[in-house]
């Protein structure tokens, strides 16, 4: 029961970390971007000996449903993207074999836009 514990709070530590970042980013404060680019590389770092690793959920790939949670869909024109990951919307976490949690993703869905 405790490692679920610590498990979940390993993923809250990293969410905490990465949404600062991302609000230093969005508010363009230097000083608290910097500090939060410390902060993630210390994070990494402790993720690295703890044997966490993030789920890769890169942008056109195709996802796996062992990591991936599909949780809407983003129409495109081109057939080529159907079915291929169109953003990250929560960062998936795995250590060894145990998923700690499914990326959450978007993915694109092909739309004829001819003439109909």
């Amino acid at each position: 029961h405790d490692n679920d514990k610590l498990k979940k709070g390993v993923i809250e530590y990293n969410d905490i970390v990465e949404n600062l970042h991302h609000a230093a980013l969005l508010t363009k404060n230097s000083e608290l971007y910097d500090m939060t680019t410390i902060a993630l590389r210390a994070l990494e770092q402790i993720n690295t000996k703890l044997g966490v690793i993030k789920i890769p959920s890169d942008k056109f790939t195709k996802p796996d449903a062992e990591y991936h949670m599909i949780l809407n869909s983003v129409v495109t024109n081109n057939e080529s993207y159907d079915g291929q990951i169109a953003n990250t919307i929560e960062v998936g976490f795995r250590r060894g074999n145990e998923v700690l949690r499914r990326a959450t993703i978007e993915i694109y869905k092909y739309e004829d836009s001819g003439n109909e």
